[in-house]
């Protein structure tokens, strides 16, 4: 929950007050949860806690197109990105935000991270979306999927598909990539080159 707080691709920031997204109505939401702001921000926190106890629904689960043609119907959808769940007019006023649309545009392609990564790893990224065992393929796997979620802002559903696994796994593989990362340096250095060299220059 700490995490979350901070986490850029989400709008929970917004709504506990941490940070500012153009467009979006926190106080419609807090409005569920009671009259004061103060009171109403720590039910709405408890109610996402209580939330995690719920595991996987499947009603959730889908990128931000998906959701979207499930809450607006099959019309035409005009602007779309799949980091952000809302209708074309609250997208398109997203991207059109200067500061926003620098951080949308910025992200390195998920399938160059994952073949870029894969190579310099020494993997063949083949194997990556095959039950292959092996320590150094999980630990590639695992740091992707961390990577890919928590740095890069990618759905778990979007890492699920082009790895071959379960959304449920990409969450434990990030969890465990975490890890790695911190105990191995030599792959950490091999991320931040990636990432660094995908970030244009002021």
């Amino acid at each position: 929950m700490k995490e979350l707080k901070t986490y850029p691709w989400s709008g929970h920031a917004v709504i506990m007050g941490v940070k500012e997204i153009p467009g979006q109505r926190t106080d419609e939401v807090l409005l569920y949860f009671g009259d004061k702001r103060r009171s109403a921000r720590a039910k709405y926190e408890e109610f996402v806690a209580d939330g995690i106890g719920l595991g996987k629904r499947d009603e959730l689960v889908g990128g931000g197109l998906r959701r979207v043609m499930k809450a607006v119907g099959d019309d035409f959808i005009s602007a779309y990105d799949e980091r952000i769940l809302g209708t074309a007019g609250f997208v398109q006023q997203l991207q059109e935000d200067k500061e926003v649309a620098e951080r949308l545009d910025t992200r390195l392609p998920l399938m160059q991270f994952v073949e870029e990564f894969a190579k310099a790893s020494g993997i063949c990224v083949v194997a990556l979306s095959q039950r292959r065992r092996g320590a150094e393929l999980s630990d590639v796997k695992s740091v992707i999927c961390h990577v890919a979620t928590r740095r890069l802002g990618y759905s778990g559903s979007v890492v699920a598909t082009v790895l071959g696994i379960t959304r449920s796994g990409v969450s434990r593989a990030a969890q465990r990539g975490e890890v790695v990362l911190q105990e191995n340096r030599h792959l950490l250095d091999k991320v931040e080159a990636l990432l660094n060299r995908s970030t244009p220059s002021p």
